[in-house]
């Protein structure tokens, strides 16, 4: 056989072992050593669900290299199916839990979206949106919003007899021609914001992961896990991520004929 036929066979062999191969989940070794993250590679494992929503995804790499990545690390720990529940599927939106982390509810919702893959990242970029989609927020303020960093603080009313929970945060995007991911921790300045009127949630990571598949056609995958802090019925939490997912999705999939 000649040497030209072999290194293609090897190539053909190395493709389908990449598309087709779906590890068990990575050790934190494994993680820890990788210099590298692919946020294709990651979006591709987090839908993996419903393949049908996986069409194709390009190889652009966006590499991390600061605080961010150990969220991305985080995050890839939750990609294998087995570690998801299904909650509901409603129009373009379907809605998982897990309990990987202990206490922390962790959640996730995959949305087909027919819109402006730029208008969608613009619109998700500027956390002060939040509030045009999701009318459950008392109070908001941006500290910052700065380039590919934002920082900001959302008060939730919760019914009686519950305290308001309120979220500080900071924001970073990365962002290449077709995919985007927005990643949001705990504020670095969370202690001298907090209001001694609510309860401060614990949010370990929250991420909005945005792939274009063609014009006007993208996937959205929403990822949160976070502590409530309290005696707050986890029933009621999931169901307003479910339903917020939704209402997220479809506020987008009109945003090309929404006015300013």
């Amino acid at each position: 056989m000649s040497k030209k036929k072999i290194i293609g066979g090897l190539m053909i062999l190395t493709t389908y072992k990449y598309i087709y191969y779906q590890p068990e989940i990575m050790s934190e070794k494994d993680i820890m050593i990788e210099k590298k993250i692919d946020i294709n590679k990651v979006i591709k494992n987090i839908v993996k669900e419903d393949i049908k929503l996986t069409p194709s995804f390009s190889i652009n790499t966006l590499e991390v290299k600061d605080k961010y990545e150990e969220i991305l690390d985080e995050i890839l720990l939750t990609r294998d199916t087995k570690y998801w529940k299904a909650l509901n599927e409603i129009s373009n939106t379907k809605s998982f839990f897990s309990d990987y982390f202990d206490n922390y509810i962790t959640l996730k919702s995959i949305s087909h979206i027919n819109a402006s893959f730029e208008k969608v990242f613009d619109f998700l970029a500027d956390p002060s949106n939040i509030l045009k989609y999701n009318k459950k927020i008392k109070n908001m303020e941006v500290y910052e919003l700065k380039g590919d960093n934002s920082q900001f603080k959302l008060e939730y009313n919760i019914p009686f007899p519950f305290t308001n929970r309120e979220l500080i945060l900071d924001s970073k995007y990365y962002k290449s021609t077709d995919t985007a991911v927005i990643i949001t921790t705990n504020s670095e300045k969370i202690n001298e914001r907090k209001s001694k009127k609510c309860v401060t949630m614990d949010v370990k990571f929250g991420a909005y992961f945005i792939k274009k598949i063609k014009k006007n056609s993208l996937i959205l995958v929403n990822l949160s896990s976070f502590d409530f802090k309290g005696s707050l019925p986890s029933s009621a939490i999931i169901k307003k991520f479910s339903d917020n997912s939704y209402k997220l999705a479809d506020y987008l999939q009109n945003l090309e004929s929404l006015k300013e």
